[in-house]
């Protein structure tokens, strides 16, 4: 058994990033500030959301690569530089600087560093015996993001009254200040050598070792697809909060509070999921469950009983809950369908985000149309159909590919006997 000490280390570095996370303080208001501060089109600013989405397509696997050749920590620092320059840049430049370069830089930062630390905590797990426990940290670490994000939805509301870009300014010091913790106290596990002759993999064999694991397994590359479909989603859904909540009067300096609110739902479904489900490769489950939240707004649209801002926030909360429930559960299915001994787990990882990236895209560029067509409303209904829809689709081949596994162990146990 390993020490606990890296165990412990990387725990709690984990919950401080998951605590002040990426534009925590600006999220109530982050369209407000493209549209107002920066003064870009709400097409304008789908537009840039879809490139960095598209940029992602062409630099996540290869940096998960990089990462997993060259050292995991130098890359998720250098993302988090990255991104810091962006958020300086929209601050001091606005629109100045063209949005195909805005997307590029927070492109850049994410798929750069996007996937290393989880690489690095996961093994940590795996080198103890205790891979279940990396979900019940990364389910508390949900929750302490969504727990911090009410707070900072509040105080970011606050803020935006005395100027829309002070949130903004507040999460870039946040994020140079969690950098700098990272740089001194990440100590990065040993990379495995995966029982090869060569002892460092080159680049090019570790690309390739990534994509071979994700295109030989139909179980692994179907839970990718899946959780794709459902971060294209949330993600897309998320940018109709704000038009949605103030078409219905709702004032800047409420969104805080709403924002808030919706946080603390996703901090209760985190906490209990995580206490619910115990981690199994082939428990799915919990897929059905986040597939049947997502039909729940169609249901309530249909039967329209209450108030038109009620059933909005009825909407908004059902994604927040499955907010609160699918990173746990979709990164330990990806990371244990991987030998603990893989040399390659960041680049797998970050071509599960490339793959999220492409479906991302597309989902904004299309929720663009469908807002211009039939309004914020009825295009958030439309994606979060689709998204259910679609999810469901996948469970009932996830379930088939299961079966045909379980059979298959049944029938060699019989043979043994």
């Amino acid at each position: 058994m390993a020490s606990s000490k890296p165990e412990s280390r990387i725990r709690f570095l984990y919950y401080l990033g998951s605590t002040l996370g990426l534009e925590i303080f600006s999220a109530p208001v982050l369209i407000i500030f493209y549209l107002q501060y920066i003064g870009y089109s709400f097409q304008e600013y789908s537009l840039a959301m879809a490139l960095i989405l598209a940029f992602n397509w062409v630099l996540l696997i290869p940096s998960g690569a990089l990462a997993d050749r060259f050292g995991r920590k130098i890359t998720l620092i250098a993302g988090k530089i990255i991104y810091a320059g962006a958020m300086l840049a929209l601050l001091v430049l606005q629109r100045s600087i063209p949005v195909p370069v805005v997307a590029l830089l927070f492109s850049l930062g994410t798929s750069i560093g996007g996937n290393a630390f989880q690489s690095m905590m996961f093994q940590i797990y795996a080198e103890m015996g205790e891979q279940q426990k990396f979900h019940k940290v990364m389910a508390r670490g949900t929750s302490l993001a969504m727990l911090s994000g009410a707070i900072a939805s509040v105080i970011g509301g606050y803020l935006a009254t005395l100027s829309i870009a002070l949130p903004m300014a507040v999460d870039l010091v946040a994020l140079l200040a969690v950098t700098v913790v990272y740089q001194f106290f990440i100590v990065e596990p040993a990379r495995p050598n995966n029982s090869k002759p060569m002892i460092v993999m080159t680049y090019r064999a570790t690309l390739h070792e990534g994509v071979v694991q994700i295109v030989t397994k139909p179980s692994l590359a179907l839970t990718i697809l899946i959780s794709a479909v459902l971060f294209a989603c949330l993600r897309t859904g998320f940018n109709f909060y704000q038009p949605m909540l103030t078409l219905q009067g709702v004032p800047t300096y409420h969104l805080g509070w709403f924002f808030a609110g919706f946080s603390l739902i996703s901090a209760l479904a985190a906490h209990c999921f995580g206490r619910m489900w115990t981690p199994s490769t082939i428990s799915i489950w919990p897929i059905s469950i986040m597939a049947g939240f997502l039909f729940l707004p169609v249901i309530f649209f249909t039967t329209p009983v209450i108030d038109e801002l009620t059933t909005i926030l009825i909407f908004i909360l059902t994604h927040q809950v499955v907010r609160g429930m699918w990173p746990s559960y979709f990164s330990y299915q990806v990371n244990s369908q991987l030998p603990n001994d893989t040399s390659s787990r960041t680049t797998v990882l970050s071509g599960a985000g490339f793959v999220r990236s492409v479906i991302g895209a597309l989902m904004l560029a299309v929720s663009g149309l469908f807002e211009q067509i039939w309004g914020a409303v009825n295009a958030f209904l439309v994606v979060t159909a689709i998204s259910a829809l679609l999810m469901s689709i996948g469970l009932l081949i996830l379930r088939g590919i299961y079966g045909k596994h379980k059979c298959l162990e049944i029938a060699l146990s019989a043979a043994e006997d």
